[in-house]
């Protein structure tokens, strides 16, 4: 399973705080990631982004499944300063500011023109990924 987060999100991932976090290290404990694709400056987006703030929140402080999800922000913003400030509001990791987020929205056929805040949720360690990659 780690191959496939590695495949899909490279070796590094970095929190609002900017401290990087290897991707490798998240593998075995997770059973859901969900790949939250987004932009700070669509109203819609941020909308959502509020609602599953409160969600994430809750689930971390409540649920005995707590350490079983983790959410991923994949920006689309083209301004890295925008990034940052949308990066500190939220609880969860991100995609470093890099073309990355381009391979991982092909991958799913995100595109832009569509973009209100989509959260794509991939079930992990339940199949071989390497069999279907």
């Amino acid at each position: 399973m780690s191959e496939f987060l590695l495949s899909l999100l490279g070796e590094r991932l970095v929190n609002g705080e900017k401290a990087e976090m290897d991707v490798q290290s998240l593998g075995a404990k997770l059973s859901l990631v969900g790949l939250f694709f987004g932009c700070s400056l669509n109203a819609p987006c941020k909308q959502f982004h509020g609602s599953l703030c409160e969600f994430y929140s809750r689930f971390k402080k409540t649920s005995e499944h707590k350490d079983k999800l983790e959410i991923v922000f994949i920006s689309s913003d083209q301004d890295q300063k925008h990034w940052q400030d949308f990066l500190q509001e939220m609880p969860w990791l991100a995609l470093p500011f890099k073309d990355r987020h381009k391979k991982v929205r092909l991958r799913y056929n995100i595109n832009n023109n569509h973009l209100i805040g989509k959260l794509l949720l991939i079930r992990i360690n339940v199949i071989n990924w390497t069999e279907i990659c």
